[in-house]
């Protein structure tokens, strides 16, 4: 695993952590992967998915696919998704940086 990955998986760690003091999530969190199924955005999901969880045990993550146009189906869902903090979005730098 890249050295990148490895960050972004302790800082997912440092922000559930925190999380966790202030009573989240009330109920299961969405994150949404905006590719397909079994590509390379939605194993890394799964599993950074699978680590939350271990160390949350009282936490349900649902992952959701919805792909097509580059990946801005799925962040178009995530955006326009009640601002409440219960969806969360994977993208990559050419749907987060590059489309917009």
């Amino acid at each position: 695993m890249s050295r990148i990955a490895v960050a972004l998986v302790g800082l997912c760690f440092g922000v559930v952590s925190a999380l966790a003091e202030l009573g989240y999530p009330q109920r299961s969190v969405r994150l949404v992967v905006p590719f397909p199924p079994a590509g390379a955005t939605d194993v890394v999901s799964r599993f950074i998915v699978d680590r939350i969880s271990a160390n949350n045990p009282g936490w349900t993550i649902v992952v959701e696919n919805k792909p097509g146009a580059g990946g801005n189906i799925g962040l178009e869902a995530a955006a326009k998704s009640k601002p409440d903090g219960h969806t969360i979005a994977m993208g990559q730098t050419a749907n987060l940086a590059i489309n917009p």
